[in-house]
């Protein structure tokens, strides 16, 4: 029996890509990325094919205390200094003849909360462990809470020569008294079911070697309550991610992942394009392509003003527009017979030509910034903002 087909009738169908890669295709022109990886849906592709997350030391999105947002964390290393961070009667006292007690039935990530009652004072509260502070070393608070039956609350930093309090209307927290050092502005994000995340900075004018973070409802009466979740005190001036303490202040080491480069790399000519989305600007490292023994290669990183710059193999260039905190910014590289060049946004700066002959990781961070993607192609592509 003879099958005839009609080949007209057929279809013809091109190659398949996975949509990370497609995206990628269309990010360079056309040229097919050996690397594209996506954070935020989990694809991971190397030279055409599927792989498992290929990036050592990766911390994958925010937990819901910071938002929930997914994605690739590169913060730096940190302490939370309130211990312990969890908010509940035990670990945490009273004064002013504030009361403490489980709360039932608004649990939040994982964390039950505590009530805290009103006593005959409006600064009564509930405090944790206590801290140090130094004078001139600014801090970051952080404090996740809902309102009670007062809708009001009270953040109170106190110990000898210093008094920060930090008042209000549950979402319209302000500073209302600074005593021994200052209260930066505060911010207040709404983290969905009524519980909010407030943060601050503060700035001690005196060194205090036992202060206390209090909360409270802000009104006087015995029926008047917050609720609390957690709480963080950190140095510095930009904040990173919940680091839970139970009996003693703890840390979290930097956000350093690394991609080994394989055979798909080429020391000669290339481009890597990363989109992130900064939480803060300061003086922080974005990437850096090391040798085998972790010597810098090539470097590309931001000063406290924004402003982004690579280096490599005795090049320098400084990118056009500084990278803002908040939205999530196209940042791309490229090197070859053809020179360099470093796009930020819409803003491309290009430089001499140079190699990275022994070019064998590709790190990200440690910076204030969550990557979402990352491409790398073997060869010099420009890709579109």
């Amino acid at each position: 029996m003879t099958i005839l087909t009609n080949i007209a009738s057929t279809a013809w169908r091109g190659a398949q890509f996975a949509p990370v890669e497609a995206a990628g295709l269309a990010l360079g022109g056309g040229r097919l990325p050996m690397v594209a990886l996506d954070f935020t849906h989990r694809a991971w592709r190397i030279a055409g094919r599927g792989v498992p997350l290929p990036m050592a030391s990766a911390r994958l999105d925010q937990s819901v205390m910071d938002g929930g947002e997914r994605g690739l964390l590169i913060e730096p290393a940190s302490s939370n200094r309130i211990f312990p961070s969890a908010v509940a009667p035990s670990g945490w006292g009273v004064n002013g003849g504030a009361t403490i007690a489980p709360a039932t039935g608004v649990a939040f990530a994982g964390l039950a909360g505590a009530t805290i009652t009103a006593g005959t004072q409006d600064w009564a509260r509930a405090q944790g462990g206590a801290f140090a502070l130094t004078a001139g070393a600014a801090m970051t608070v952080t404090v996740w809470l809902r309102a009670g039956t007062s809708g009001r609350a009270r953040l109170e930093i106190f110990g000898s020569g210093i008094n920060l309090v930090v008042s209000g209307l549950v979402g319209q927290l302000a500073p209302v008294f600074q005593q021994g050092g200052t209260v930066g502005p505060v911010s207040q994000v709404s983290l969905g079911g009524g519980v909010w995340r407030v943060r601050y900075r503060i700035t001690p004018a005196v060194t205090v070697a036992s202060a206390t973070l209090g909360i409270g409802p802000s009104v006087a009466g015995g029926v008047q309550t917050v609720i609390a979740y957690a709480a963080q005190i950190e140095s510095g001036v930009a904040a990173t991610g919940y680091i839970a303490t139970t009996t003693a202040a703890a840390s979290r080491p930097a956000d350093t992942p690394s991609l080994a480069l394989g055979g798909w790399f080429r020391s000669t000519a290339g481009t890597i394009h990363i989109d992130l989305r900064p939480t803060a600007i300061s003086a922080q490292t974005i990437l850096t392509v090391t040798d085998s023994g972790g010597a810098p290669q090539m470097t590309v990183s931001c000063d406290g003003s924004g402003v982004v710059s690579l280096s490599a193999a005795g090049v320098s260039l400084v990118a056009g527009v500084p990278l803002l905190a908040g939205p999530t910014q196209a940042l791309a590289l490229s090197w070859g017979a053809g020179g360099s060049r470093l796009r930020l946004g819409s803003s491309t700066v290009t430089g001499p030509a140079f190699a990275l002959p022994a070019a064998a990781s590709l790190r990200l961070g440690p910076a204030h910034a969550m990557v979402q993607t990352l491409f790398v192609w073997d060869r010099q592509v420009q890709p579109a903002p």
